[in-house]
C-alpha cells in the first residue's frame, strides 16, 4: 500500500497550565530537501531531587486530548534524566473505539512521580498512528525516541528516530524505509556520537519481514544498513553494542504458527560474526525480547516460551523464559517461570549487588545470579488485571523504575531493591510463580547480512502539547 504524502502541520496548541508557545526552529541538514520543522515545548523544569533516594510508589497518567474515555496510553521505554527525574516514551490519546490514530507521548516525571511536563507529537496528520518504542539519553543532555509511524495499527508505516533537547523540544525527526510495513524497536547511543537501531522490515526482506539494523551519525544519517533474514518473518526487539565496538541483538525467527527465540552477534559494520537460535522449531512459539551482559564475558537474555492457537492469534500459554550465554551463544543455564496468566518476558536489566530484575506482562521477578528467585511481585489481580510493563531502568541505589499500562493508562511504577512499592499498594502484590528447567538447545543458523537502500527523510511537523491529566493508584511519598 503506497504510503500518504506527508503533511506539514503548521500550528500546534498547548493545554493545560502551560502558556501559548511557538518557536520556529530552522534545521538544515545535507541528506534532505526538507529544512524546517516548528517545534513547541515547555520551558525547563525546575531542578529535580534524585528518583534513587525515593521510596516505592505507583502513579497512572493519562496522555489523551479533551478527557475522552477511548483514549489510550501506554509507556514503552523509561530511562533517569540527569536532573534526578524520569523520562517515558510510548503513546498517547489512541482512541480504541473509533481508530483515530495516536500520537507518540514523551514524559518527564519529578522522583515522587508528579509530571514535570508532556508532549504528543503528531507527525502527520489525520489518522496515524505514532509509536514511541525505544528512549536513548544523549551526551548533550537531550534523548533520542525510536519507534515507528504510519497510517494504520502496526501497518504500513515507517520507522523513525527524533532528537529531543532536555526540555523535550525537537532538534529533529527522521524516517527510514521503503514502500511496505518498517519499524523500530531497538535503539543505543554508539561510542561515536550516533546510534543504532534494530527492527524489521518488509520493505527491503527476502520473504516476509527481515531484522533491520540501522547504524544512524548524530544527525540521523544513515551510515550503513542490513538486513538479516530468511524465509520466515525475522525480528530484533533488542540490542546492545559490545566492548570491541560491534554489536548483540536477541529476536525471533518467526514461521506460523511456530517461532524460535534468535541472538545475533554482528561485528561495528553489520557482518554477522555468529548467530544461534533457541527454542523447538516443530510446536514453540518461543522469542527473545531483552538481553544484558553478565560481567563474566556472557549474556542473560529474557523472552518468553508458549505455544500459539493456529486457529487464531492469541497464545494458548506462555512463561518468562530466561537463559544464561556463554560468549559464544552456548547456554549454560536456562528457567521458565509460570504465573496465573499468560506471561512474556520483556525486560532484564542486572541488579546492584548481583543478580538481575526480569519484568515481564504483569510480574517483577528478582533474580540471584544462577536465577533462583528472590523475590517476586504481580501487579494488578492475579488473573491479569489490565497491568503490562514493557520497561525499566535500575537508578543509582538499586531501586527500579518500570513503565507499561494499567487499563487504558500509562503506568509507571518504582520499587525499593527489596520490590516494595509501599506498604499498603493494592496494586502491587507478592506473586505465587513456578520455576521449573527447561531444555532448549541452541541451533546455528546461517544468514548472512544485505544492505539495503532506505533513506532518512526530514519531516516537517508541529507538535501538539498535551493536557495533565493524573490519576493516582497510590502515593507514598516522602
Amino acid at each position: 500500500m503506497k504510503k500518504s504524502i506527508f503533511r506539514t502541520i503548521g500550528l500546534g496548541l498547548v493545554l493545560g497550565s502551560l502558556a501559548f508557545l511557538t518557536d520556529i526552529l530552522i534545521a538544515r541538514d545535507p541528506s534532505s530537501a526538507i529544512e524546517r520543522f516548528r517545534a513547541d515545548a515547555p520551558a525547563a523544569p525546575q531542578t529535580l531531587e534524585s528518583v534513587a533516594s525515593t521510596p516505592g510508589w505507583a502513579r497512572t497518567v493519562q496522555v489523551s486530548l479533551g478527557g475522552n474515555d477511548c483514549a489510550y496510553n501506554q509507556g514503552h521505554a523509561v530511562q533517569p534524566t540527569s536532573d534526578g527525574g524520569l523520562i517515558v516514551a510510548g503513546i498517547g490519546g489512541f482512541d480504541q473505539a473509533s481508530w483515530e490514530g495516536e500520537d507518540l507521548a514523551v514524559m518527564k516525571l519529578r522522583r515522587s512521580g508528579k509530571v514535570a511536563w508532556q508532549l504528543g507529537y503528531d507527525p502527520f496528520t489525520g489518522e496515524t498512528y505514532n509509536v514511541g518504542r525505544s528512549l536513548v539519553r544523549t551526551t548533550d543532555g537531550g534523548y533520542l525516541v525510536a519507534g515507528w509511524t504510519g497510517e494504520a495499527w502496526d501497518m504500513f508505516g515507517d520507522a523513525f528516530a527524533m532528537k529531543l533537547a532536555g526540555n523535550g523540544q525537537v532538534k529533529w525527526f527522521k524516517t527510514y524505509g521503503g514502500g511496505a510495513n518498517d519499524h523500530a524497536y531497538s535503539a543505543q547511543a554508539t561510542g561515536d556520537g550516533g546510534y543504532i537501531i534494530a527492527g524489521n522490515t518488509e520493505s527491503f526482506s527476502s520473504v516476509g519481514t527481515d531484522a533491520w539494523i540501522l547504524k544512524l551519525n548524530a544527525l540521523g544519517n544513515i551510515v550503513w544498513q542490513k538486513a538479516i533474514g530468511g524465509q520466515a518473518d525475522e525480528c530484533l526487539y533488542s540490542i546492545r553494542g559490545m566492548p570491541d565496538g560491534g554489536y548483540i541483538a536477541v529476536g525471533a525467527f518467526q514461521n506460523w504458527p511456530t517461532s524460535q527465540a534468535w541472538v545475533i552477534r554482528i561485528g561495528h559494520s553489520g557482518v554477522v560474526k555468529w548467530q544461534k537460535v533457541y527454542g523447538d522449531a516443530s510446536s514453540s512459539w518461543d522469542e527473545a525480547r531483552s538481553i544484558c551482559p553478565t560481567g563474566d564475558g556472557g549474556y542473560l537474555v529474557a523472552g518468553s516460551k508458549g505455544a500459539r492457537d493456529p486457529n487464531g492469534s492469541g497464545l494458548l500459554w506462555s512463561d518468562i523464559w530466561i537463559w544464561k550465554l556463554d560468549r559464544s551463544g552456548n547456554i549454560i543455564w536456562q528457567k521458565a517461570y509460570r504465573g496465573s496468566a499468560v506471561s512474556q518476558g520483556t525486560t532484564v536489566l542486572p541488579a546492584r549487588g548481583g543478580g538481575f530484575l526480569v519484568i515481564g506482562s504483569n510480574l517483577a521477578l528478582r533474580l540471584g545470579p544462577t536465577g533462583d528467585l528472590l523475590w517476586q511481585k504481580i501487579f494488578g489481580e492475579q488473573t491479569g488485571g489490565g497491568c503490562s510493563f514493557d520497561g525499566a531502568f535500575r537508578a543509582d541505589n538499586g531501586n527500579f523504575v518500570l513503565t507499561g499500562s494499567m487499563a487504558k493508562s500509562m503506568l509507571v511504577v518504582s520499587l525499593d531493591p527489596s520490590g516494595s512499592g509501599g506498604s499498603s499498594c493494592p496494586l502491587i502484590q507478592d506473586a505465587s510463580v513456578i520455576v521449573s528447567e527447561t531444555s532448549a538447545l541452541p541451533t546455528p543458523t546461517s544468514f548472512s547480512s544485505r544492505f539495503t537502500s532506505a533513506i532518512a527523510t526530514k519531516i516537517v511537523y508541529h507538535p501538539l502539547s498535551m493536557s495533565s491529566q493524573v490519576g493516582t493508584v497510590c502515593d507514598f511519598l516522602p
